[in-house]
């Protein structure tokens, strides 16, 4: 019954959740995006009528303010915002204390009958060779215009299942990050149907680039609005982007390094200087170590673990509790359970079916859900006018579990900690399973906590999430808590006067069974794409691998199967328009930045966040992985300034045609190689090049588990993790693990 319970709650929160009362958007002019004649309602862009927000990202919706880095502020109107089956917009509030856009975040717009491949005049999809965006007459230019240098990118129609041509949006994916507090400028020249026909701008983007009179309907805003056009065209000009060529033209401002990252910065340096150390980018150990509690020991007969180790470690505590909707839902008539069968069975069969990973295990009693109210996510607690988060005086500290395994043969020789990531709503035990076995065969003992945010624990989160993205920044602000977490665990682990000095971290002979002043990362899959984030944020760890990873959920979201098929079923069913789905990744890309790698990916390795020492690491990812996209790998290791390991895949397996393309390369040895991807390929697997689109490879067996439970892969993590040294433990050739 627990799990009908569960769906019946999507179901009626689908159909039932509380609306936020407000008047229909009055029209304020109707011009149409050609081929569309949407209206355009007040707080839209009339660029493009096709939705509100397009084309997103796009400084139309920004304000001046002289208070942040950028100069500007996001301004999203309400009811400019997707709205849910039930009608209800997602609350703006999260989104405009930004400063800027994500660095990360897909480009969008429609144009209609577009042909991707008559307009770049080539039968490869752009992907393929992403050098195309630096060609003289490229038709499409992202220009950088804080340096007035093109940035690299790659285009794709949205070919997610069920898109219409009519819905189809041009989707544009920086190919590196775009630069923190830059500002961008998007233009669309000589765009062609397939018939090679070139498509007419539309009529608002027409006035604006013929200088005339605005169009009939269109208020006194279309003409305030002149001034930024014309700087928009004069810096096209400069760059060799005539006027007379553009189909559309617009731009956007990235968010700052501080407005992404200052909520946990401030969180991380108060609780480190509350134990007695404020310089945190030395690489010292210095004041008190964290309180912590040992609660469970237990010795393994036989395997790689010698000694499990659960307890507690005490972390200052930055969030409100779980609170509760005022409103509640109807009281039910009649036999509950007969209704909520009732309402499950309603739902679609493909529906029901995407609810079980969210309805499988859920830890929430949802007869108390329905006949009581909604349960709301715990945010950060803010006190009035703090700007940043602060200590909750309700509750100032949380007590949050843990799990070490200790190496067996560290009761001879001490240990190498090391903190690591659990996957996809998962949880701590992680560590104590496969993942992790090969490293501590090799002598390291991994210790992990929850990833607060995206763990098991958090499903309700993700559940009311799902129906309502105004609930989302919560998962956002418990993401960052769970850094915090993780780095207190870290900081109990490496501090001499921590975890260490228990005696169930001792032999018998009172002698350390890890060692202290010595600390690594590694995670898996989720693990890899919040641990990019964590390392950036690390001061006791200066090494990490980063386990088949990725960054930025906006591009990783469809091309998932963990996403595609399940959790996608109740996103899709919430939010139904093809269009607000893919503007609903692109805005919560911009509060996800803060919880993971994307919001800290250019400062993972070299100019490092304030107060934080430098990193290496080391993004191990396998070749068609089903999970975590490769192309978001790519970015990554593009943006961190990574090395790739030549030769990539083996058998031309690569979709490019320069697969090494914005990378440095490296081949055999390299010492000191400070950031390098490597790709493993599984052989036998049935695996073949990814598709193109935004859809997830599915072809032969997932090899996303592969990698980490290989002897010579692991060997090579050992040695980066102990030297920072990339050893070739491939033969001088690309990486495979034998078929089995």
């Amino acid at each position: 019954m627990g799990k009908r319970l569960l769906a019946a709650f999507f179901a009626l929160g689908l159909l039932s959740l509380p609306v936020v009362a407000s008047a229909a958007p009055a029209v304020d002019v109707d011009l149409d995006s050609p081929g569309t004649g949407a209206a355009v309602h007040a707080g839209c862009d009339p660029l493009d009528a096709k939705a509100c927000l397009l084309p997103f990202p796009n400084d139309f919706f920004t304000k001046r303010d002289r208070g942040t880095v950028t100069g500007r502020r996001v301004r999203i109107s309400k009811l400019a915002m997707p709205r849910n089956r039930a009608g209800k917009p997602i609350d703006p509030a999260e989104w405009n204390r930004n400063d800027g856009f994500s660095p990360s975040s897909p480009v969008l717009t429609y144009v209609p009958q577009l042909n991707l491949h008559a307009t770049w005049g080539t039968a490869r999809d752009q992907i393929t060779d992403i050098g195309l965006y630096a060609e003289p007459d490229a038709p499409i230019v992202v220009l950088d215009a804080t340096t007035g240098h093109r940035h690299p990118f790659w285009s794709e129609l949205d070919t997610h299942a069920g898109t219409s041509d009519a819905e189809r949006l041009l989707i544009l994916h920086p190919a590196v990050q775009f630069t923190e507090g830059h500002r961008y400028v998007v233009a669309l020249r000589k765009m062609r149907r397939t018939d090679g026909t070139i498509i007419p701008a539309g009529r608002a983007f027409a006035a604006y680039k013929a200088g005339t009179r605005r169009p009939a309907g269109a208020g006194r805003e279309f003409d305030a609005r002149r001034p930024q056009m014309d700087r928009i065209f004069r810096d096209l000009s400069k760059a060799g982007v005539a006027r007379r060529d553009l189909y559309l033209a617009w731009d956007f401002t990235v968010i700052s390094r501080k407005s992404l990252s200052e909520r946990v910065l401030h969180i991380r340096d108060q609780s480190f200087a509350a134990l007695g150390d404020r310089n945190l980018a030395d690489g010292k150990i210095t004041g008190r170590a964290p309180e912590f509690a040992v609660t469970r020991v237990e010795d393994m007969a036989s395997g790689p673990t010698m000694r499990r180790i659960e307890g507690t470690v005490t972390v200052p505590n930055y969030m409100t509790p779980q609170v509760e909707l005022t409103t509640k839902l109807p009281p039910p008539i009649g036999d509950l359970g007969a209704q909520i069968n009732d309402a499950f069975n309603q739902l679609p069969a493909e529906v029901r079916d995407g609810l079980d990973p969210v309805t499988s295990a859920s830890p929430v009693d949802v007869d108390d859900v329905l006949t009581n109210s909604l349960a709301v996510p715990s945010k950060f607690h803010y006190t009035a006018n703090s700007g940043l988060p602060q200590i909750n005086p309700v509750q100032p500290t949380v007590d949050v579990p843990f799990v070490c395994n200790i190496a067996r043969g560290s009761d001879k020789t001490a240990s190498h900690p090391f903190l690591y990531g659990h996957g996809l709503l998962g949880s701590r035990t992680e560590a104590n399973g496969s993942s992790t076995e090969r490293l501590r065969e090799r002598g390291f003992s991994p210790c992990a906590v929850d990833w607060w945010g995206l763990s098991f624990s958090d499903l309700p989160n993700v559940a009311v999430s799902l129906t309502d993205f105004s609930f989302f920044g919560g998962m956002i602000d418990r993401m960052q808590q769970g850094f915090l977490n993780f780095l207190f665990l870290g900081r109990a682990l490496a501090h001499p006067q921590g975890l260490a000095t228990n005696a169930a971290f001792r032999n018998a002979k009172g002698q350390p069974l890890i060692r202290t002043n010595e600390l690594f990362y590694d995670g898996n899959s989720q693990g890899a794409i919040m641990g990019g984030a964590l390392t950036a944020l690390g001061p006791d760890f200066k090494r990490s691998v980063l386990g088949v990873p990725g960054m930025a959920y906006a591009t990783l979201l469809n091309r998932s199967v963990d996403w595609e098929g399940q959790y996608a079923v109740v996103y899709e069913a919430t939010y139904p328009d093809p269009v607000d789905e893919q503007l609903g990744y692109a805005l919560i890309q911009m509060l996800w930045d803060r919880g993971e790698t994307s919001g800290y990916a250019q400062h993972m390795t070299t100019n490092p966040l304030p107060n934080t020492p430098s990193h290496d690491v080391m993004l191990q990812v396998a070749f068609a992985d089903h999970q975590v996209a490769n192309v978001a790998a790519e970015v990554e290791g593009r943006t961190i300034g990574a090395a790739m390991k030549m030769p990539a895949v083996a058998g031309n397996r690569h979709w490019a045609v320069d697969p090494a393309f914005g990378f440095r390369t490296v081949t055999g040895n390299k010492p000191g190689v400070g950031a390098v991807l490597v790709y493993w390929f599984a052989d036998g697997t049935g695996l073949v090049t990814p598709p193109n689109g935004n859809v997830p490879s599915s072809a032969g067996s997932d090899p996303h588990g592969v990698p980490r439970k290989y002897g010579p892969a692991t060997d090579q993590v050992v040695r980066f993790l102990l030297t920072g040294d990339l050893i070739d433990v491939c033969g001088g050739k690309a990486c495979v693990v034998p078929k089995t």
